[in-house]
């Protein structure tokens, strides 16, 4: 990492929160129009370009690497800050309102794993999904099930400080097809109904548990047709419901890797 890059506040340019970009724009909206656009283009670049065997931590940092080439001299970087034991704090939607939660609880404050202990965080989330063969193998809800869990913690990590939405979708649309299913990114473009339910699933999780996020991505998951035209893997017939913390379950055999047709293209990141 830049050595100027070694605090919180190293981040955003003195006296603004704007944050530090390789074109040294100092203005807050000039930065997302141009972030906006470059983003677009490296994104879909990504879900071509990038391959990995392994899904752990080091590929997402070449994910993020990949999207923010062009804005961030720290693209790539987990985060430093903010100084422990302050924690990283989002304000977020009110999910009291989701499955299982104190109608009571209504607060927003959201907070992400601190600088400190990320590194040992990141390693037992990404575990979730290279200690059981990158979700390679499973039937539909059992995938679910998986995925959620690793994305939730995965997110609760939090390792860049910008772009780790975008990341992650990245990530978990090429780890998905990689396990026969396919991430509609289009559901949870701006402006999309899925893409409130995932915000708040999301937040959930960080509180509470990933069954949330396992039904909002069951609206937007399913299997890729085999080469012949088949399905590999079926769907049930109703989709999951919001319940209990989800376990990571028994894996099959990895039947699936390469077996598939063009995985990865199919629609546009522009709304991410």
């Amino acid at each position: 990492m830049a050595r100027k890059f070694t605090s919180w506040d190293d981040y955003v340019y003195p006296g603004t929160k704007v944050l530090r970009n390789i074109r040294n724009i100092r203005d807050g909206s000039e930065l997302e129009a141009f972030e906006s656009v470059v983003t677009v283009v490296r994104i879909d670049e990504a879900l071509v370009s990038l391959s990995t065997e392994t899904y752990d931590f080091d590929f997402m940092k070449s994910v993020h690497r990949w999207i923010f080439q062009d804005v961030y001299e720290w693209a790539g970087e987990s985060r430093v800050g903010p100084p422990f034991p302050s924690l990283m704090v989002k304000g977020g939607p009110d999910v009291s309102a989701g499955p299982g939660v104190d109608p009571g609880d209504t607060d927003t404050g959201h907070t992400y794993e601190s600088d400190v202990a990320l590194e040992s965080t990141a390693d037992r989330a990404y575990r979730l999904i290279t200690d059981h063969q990158n979700l390679v193998g499973l039937e539909f809800d059992p995938f679910l099930t998986d995925l959620a869990e690793a994305w939730s913690e995965v997110n609760f990590v939090h390792a860049f400080r910008e772009g780790n939405t975008r990341s992650q979708f990245v990530f978990f649309k090429l780890l998905a097809a990689d396990a026969g299913y396919e991430l509609d990114m289009t559901k949870f473009a701006t402006g999309a109904e899925l893409r409130e339910e995932f915000n708040k699933a999301r937040f959930f999780a960080l509180k509470h548990n990933s069954s949330w996020m396992k039904t909002v991505l069951s609206e937007a998951v399913q299997p890729l047709p085999r080469d012949d035209g088949t399905r590999a893997l079926q769907l049930p017939d109703e989709p999951p419901r919001p319940g209990s913390q989800p376990r990571l379950g028994d894996r099959g055999i990895p039947k699936n890797r390469g077996r598939f047709t063009d995985r990865r293209r199919g629609e546009s990141s522009t709304s991410l």
